[in-house]
């Protein structure tokens, strides 16, 4: 499973009106998402979609972060 995100420059409309620039000498940017939780299921391998289900769930599924993987 993964997360992916963009960078866009929101710099004319996202930032009081363009006031404020985006500093592209800062990069490589980075992002946090705190709080983030994603509910998922295990896909059978059949078909386009495939419904949850509480019967099967294995150990990983519910598995946590470690401070260093934050």
């Amino acid at each position: 499973m993964n997360v992916y995100a963009t960078l866009w420059d929101g710099s004319d409309w996202a930032t009081t009106g363009g006031r404020i620039k985006v500093n592209w000498k800062l990069a490589p940017f980075t992002v946090l998402f705190p709080d983030f939780n994603i509910d998922g299921c295990v896909w059978s391998g059949i078909g386009l979609t495939t419904p949850c289900s509480t019967s099967y769930k294995p150990k990983w599924i519910d598995q946590k972060l470690t401070l260093r993987e934050v």
